[in-house]
């Protein structure tokens, strides 16, 4: 599956953590998120896996914004354990 992101803003009770992200997820290849603490990572994994809503931009899966897309079809493409 793709998963893309497109001027991606994450954040918490309207503080920016991850601002204007363009991102693509290689399909077939593994990808590693590498940063010091507090950088935003685990922020980026949440909106990547629609734990959290993004503030602006979209997180594309096959090209279709993830919020349009059914859970259970989400879940079936995509896996996080924190």
């Amino acid at each position: 599956h793709e998963l893309r992101t497109v001027a991606l803003g994450l954040g918490y009770d309207g503080v920016p953590i991850v601002t204007d992200l363009d991102l693509e997820i290689a399909v077939g290849r593994i990808t590693v998120i590498v940063g010091a603490n507090a950088s935003g990572k685990s922020t980026l994994l949440r909106g990547l896996a629609r734990l959290l809503a993004p503030q602006s931009g979209v997180v594309l899966l096959d090209g279709i914004d993830i919020t349009k897309i059914p859970g259970k079809r989400v879940a079936t493409a995509l896996g996080l354990l924190p």
